[in-house]
C-alpha cells in the first residue's frame, strides 16, 4: 500500500533481442461498500470515518501516525470535504426566508413574497435613493452589513407587511381605507347599481369642515400627515403649496387601492347646524359666569367633546337626553332646561317637545356656536 510497483525486464534469447518490461500490479482493493454515513457535515467526522474504513481494510496495518502519507491525504481530504459542507449549508440556509444569511439572498425573498425592501428601506429615510436598481440593493446590502439589526427586523416584518390588504374590493374595505387618509374624519358608503355596473359611492366628511371641490389650505399638521401618507405608502407627491381641490388629492389615493373597472364617486356630506337654547339652574356656592363657560366647553368641537368632529356619525340622530347627559357632568349645574332644540333654518316655533333631531343618510349635525344661547340664572355673580 502506498508504494509504486517496480518494473523487471527479462530477455529471451531466442526471440526478439529487445527485452520486455513487466509490472506485477497489487491486489484490487476491494470495491466500495453503500456504508457512506450521509450525515457527517464536519471535518472530525470525515477524518474519523476516512481513518475507520482505512483501518478496516488494512487490519495488518496496526500503527498510524501524523507522519504518514495516508493520514497527510485523509487530513486535506477533511478539509476540503468541511469546507464543502459549509457550502451547502449555507446554500440550503439562503433559500430559506427565515435562515437566509446573505443580504441578497434575504432582499430577494422578501420580494418574492410581495415586499420590496429597499424601497420601505428608502421610505424611512434610512438609505438614499439611487440612479439605478443594482445601485439601490448595492446601498442596501452595505446598510445591512453596517446595521445587521436592520437586517433582522426586515426579516420580522416583512412577512407581516405582506398580510396587509392592498386592493379595496368590498364596501367595508372603502370605509376602513378612507378612514386611513388624513383628510378624512369619516365615511359612509354603499354600493349602487346604476343600469350597467355599479357605482361605490362615498360621502365623506373632511377635516375643518372642507368641502371636494373648493381649493384647501394643506398648511400645518395636516399638509405634514398627507405627504407622510404618501411618501409610506409610495403614491405620487401632490403639490399642497398650489392649494389643489380634496378630491384631486384623494383620487391619487383611491386610485392606488382601487380595483381596475371599479368606478368610485366622491360625495360631500350635508353639514346639519343646530339650535340650541339652554337655561341653567346654577347651585348657590358657584359662579354662574363660570357655570356658563363650563357648559359651553362641553357642547363645543373641542376633542372629547359632544359635536367634536366625527363623534356624530353620518346618519346619527342627535338625542336631547345626550344634551342633558352632558350639561350634568357640569360643576354647579342644579337644574337644565332646554327650550328650543333643532334645525337651523326651520320655522321658529318652540319645539320643546322633539326628543331628537333627525339626519338622514348624507347628514352630520354640527354645532353652530351662533346659535347656541345659554342662560344662566341663580349662583354667584363676579
Amino acid at each position: 500500500m502506498a508504494q509504486t510497483p517496480q518494473p523487471t525486464l527479462s530477455f529471451d534469447a531466442t526471440q526478439d533481442p529487445c527485452g520486455q518490461r513487466r509490472l506485477v500490479l497489487p491486489q484490487a482493493l476491494p470495491p466500495v461498500g453503500n456504508d457512506f454515513d450521509w450525515q457527517l457535515r464536519d471535518y472530525n467526522s470525515f477524518r474519523d470515518f476516512m481513518l475507520e474504513e482505512l483501518a478496516a481494510r488494512f487490519p495488518e496495518r496496526q500503527r498510524w501516525t501524523s507522519a504518514d502519507m495516508e493520514m497527510v491525504i485523509v487530513e486535506l481530504l477533511a478539509t476540503e470535504l468541511d469546507k464543502l459542507s459549509d457550502m451547502l449549508d449555507r446554500i440550503d440556509a439562503d433559500a430559506y426566508l427565515e435562515t437566509a444569511r446573505r443580504p441578497d439572498s434575504l432582499r430577494r425573498l422578501l420580494f418574492s413574497v410581495g415586499y420590496d425592501v429597499v424601497k420601505q428601506t428608502q421610505r424611512e429615510g434610512l438609505i438614499e435613493e439611487q440612479a439605478t436598481e443594482e445601485e439601490d440593493n448595492a446601498t442596501l446590502t452595505r446598510f445591512w452589513y453596517e446595521n445587521p439589526s436592520f437586517m433582522e427586523r426586515a426579516r420580522i416584518e416583512g412577512p407581516w407587511q405582506t398580510q396587509e390588504q392592498e386592493r379595496i374590493v368590498t364596501v367595508a374595505d372603502y370605509e376602513e381605507f378612507l378612514l386611513r387618509h388624513p383628510l378624512i374624519v369619516q365615511s359612509q358608503v354603499n354600493s349602487r347599481f346604476e343600469g350597467s355596473w355599479y357605482i361605490i359611492s362615498a360621502t365623506t366628511q373632511l377635516q375643518n369642515q372642507l368641502c371636494l371641490d373648493e381649493t384647501a389650505d394643506y398648511s400645518g399638521l395636516l399638509g405634514e400627515n398627507i405627504e407622510d401618507l404618501h411618501k409610506q405608502i409610495g403614491l405620487p407627491f401632490v403639490e399642497l403649496d398650489e392649494q389643489p381641490t380634496p378630491r384631486s388629492v384623494l383620487n391619487v389615493y383611491i386610485d392606488y387601492y382601487r380595483m381596475a373597472g371599479q368606478e368610485v364617486l366622491l360625495e360631500d356630506v350635508h353639514y346639519v347646524p343646530i339650535i340650541l337654547e339652554i337655561n341653567i339652574q346654577v347651585a348657590p356656592n358657584y359662579f354662574a359666569s363660570q357655570v356658563k363657560t363650563d357648559a359651553e366647553d362641553v357642547l363645543s368641537t373641542q376633542s372629547g367633546k359632544l359635536f367634536e368632529a366625527g363623534k356624530l356619525g353620518i346618519g346619527e340622530s342627535l338625542f336631547v337626553g345626550d344634551v342633558f347627559a352632558q350639561l350634568q357632568q357640569v360643576n354647579g349645574v342644579e337644574s337644565v332646561t332646554i327650550d328650543q332644540f333643532k334645525r337651523l333654518g326651520r320655522d321658529l316655533s318652540i319645539e320643546t317637545s322633539s326628543e331628537k333631531i333627525v339626519a338622514n343618510d348624507v347628514e352630520v349635525i354640527i354645532n353652530d356656536a351662533d346659535a347656541l344661547l345659554i342662560n344662566t340664572t341663580g349662583g354667584r355673580q363676579l
